[in-house]
This record gives structure tokens, C-alpha cells and sequence, in this order.
């Protein structure tokens, strides 16, 4: 009796990926959604971000997980272009006036927004501000996707073939980047992303996050979503915004009535 051999997928395990970004570069990542980068159900999203491959082997046993790294822990400040929108102008101005961004580890995200990310080296204890300019952010105390993941209905992202990451330095982050931001005691005050927070963990344990948001701020889903006609533009589904850990609370957008006495959750 013979029988058919299962079909190879096309796509090589997620965790091979991971531990190869792990072991060769010092990142520490942890899985999200398939097609989403959404922190997995029952997780803790960033904070589960290790570079261990017992424990990388222990979150990533799905073949189609989406790899994400943690930007302040693996040491990384990421510049993050729209290219599509007014993002590409921005940095043409920006470079006109300071000088062009060195020369990097660039990927290309071909699903999303379809922008341009340029991986810069930490230059630690500074507090960088959430954008550069319209179309322009910096990735710093989130997270981004790394390759070969992918946003649903999207091409997987890439590593930009002239600033492959195993043929390209980390540049450090250049002088001008650096001095938009803020270090003493103003970074001393900061107690970390939002996922970070008292309710970050909360809400990822129940699976409730959403996608990070430009300023540094986290979507979150709402328990009473059925309940909403809906999601005041967060995305589908997500009506309230939970705030940085210096915050440590939720800050809502109502979207209907008796909304605020049930999500308003900042400590008076």
C-alpha cells in the first residue's frame, strides 16, 4: 500500500529564523500572529522577547509565526519611513539639512505600509521622541517585524539586497537623531513602553493588544467590542489606547454610551 508523501511547505519554520537572528546578532525576538503583528493570545507580547533557544523553542512552535524583535532590548533604534506617503519627503528634508542616514541594515516591508525600516545601533540612555517628522518614525521602546514575516495580503518583508543585515554593519545612530531625543533624568523617569505597564501585561495575557501605535501608545481591544457600531479608527475592533508604563493606565476613546464608566481605567 503505498502512500503520498505530505506536501514541503515553502516557507522555512519560524523558529529557524529566530534563532538564527538570537544567535548571530543578539536579538531578542518572540512570535506574533500569523499575517498579523499582533502579540500571540495568552502571551506578553514584547516582554516574552529573548535571545534563549530553549525558550525561543518553546514560543515558536508554529511554522508561520511572525518574528518580531524587541528594539530596546536587542539594542536597536529603528527608522521607520512611509515611503508610500509623505514619509519619503520628510527624510529627503531632513537629510538635505543634517546629511544622508548612514549606511545600514535596511529592510523592506512589502506588506503593511509598505515602508522602509533603517536599523541603527543604541547609543543607550537616551529617550527618543516617537517621530521625526510626518511619515517618519522612530522605533525604540517597541517593536518591529522582522523578515521574512509578512501583514496579511502582503509580500513577506525583506532585507534590502544593497543592506543585507549579514553583509551590512550596524551603523550608530547618527548625531543629529540622537540630539532630538532627551537623557538624564528625563530617561531615568521612563519606565518603559506600554506593554510594559501594569495593564500592557493584563491586557496581553488576555489577548487583547493591538498594534503599536506612532506616539509609543498600544491599541487595545475592547471586551464589549460586540456591543460597538465602531473602533473610532484604531482599526477594527480596538476602541481604547492604552497608555505608556509612566502613565500606567488605559485612556479610552469612548464610542458609545457607558463606555468610559467600563473601560476608564487611569487611577484618579
Amino acid at each position: 500500500m503505498s502512500t503520498t508523501p505530505p506536501a514541503k511547505s515553502p516557507y522555512r519554520h519560524s523558529l529557524e529564523f529566530a534563532l538564527s537572528y538570537a544567535r548571530e546578532f543578539n536579538w531578542a525576538v518572540f512570535p506574533c500572529v500569523p499575517k498579523t503583528d499582533f502579540p500571540l493570545a495568552g502571551s506578553h507580547g514584547r516582554l516574552d522577547a529573548t535571545t534563549n533557544p530553549g525558550r525561543l523553542a518553546e514560543l515558536f512552535r508554529q511554522p508561520s509565526m511572525n518574528i518580531a524583535v524587541s528594539a530596546t532590548a536587542s539594542g536597536l533604534v529603528i527608522v521607520d519611513v512611509d515611503v508610500r506617503g509623505v514619509g519619503g519627503a520628510t527624510l529627503t528634508a531632513l537629510e538635505r539639512q543634517h546629511g544622508s542616514l548612514p549606511h545600514t541594515p535596511r529592510v523592506l516591508c512589502r506588506s503593511g505600509d509598505g515602508s522602509v525600516q533603517y536599523y541603527l545601533r543604541d547609543p543607550a540612555g537616551i529617550r527618543f521622541p516617537a517621530e521625526l517628522g510626518p511619515g517618519v518614525q522612530l522605533k525604540h521602546r517597541g517593536s518591529v517585524l522582522l523578515p521574512p514575516s509578512s501583514i496579511k495580503g502582503g509580500a513577506p518583508h525583506r532585507w534590502d539586497p544593497r543592506a543585507r543585515v549579514r553583509e551590512t554593519a550596524l551603523a550608530p545612530c547618527p548625531d543629529w537623531i540622537v540630539g532630538r531625543g532627551s537623557k538624564g533624568m528625563m530617561a531615568q523617569r521612563d519606565l518603559g513602553a506600554a506593554t510594559e505597564s501594569f495593564f500592557g501585561v493584563a491586557f496581553s495575557a488576555a489577548g487583547l493588544l493591538g498594534s503599536e501605535l506612532p506616539d509609543g501608545r498600544m491599541a487595545v481591544r475592547c471586551p464589549w467590542a460586540h456591543e460597538h457600531t465602531d473602533a473610532c479608527g484604531l482599526a477594527q475592533g480596538f476602541t481604547a489606547v492604552l497608555l505608556p508604563a509612566t502613565s500606567e493606565g488605559v485612556r479610552l476613546h469612548p464610542s458609545g454610551p457607558g463606555e468610559a464608566d467600563r473601560l476608564a481605567l487611569c487611577p484618579t
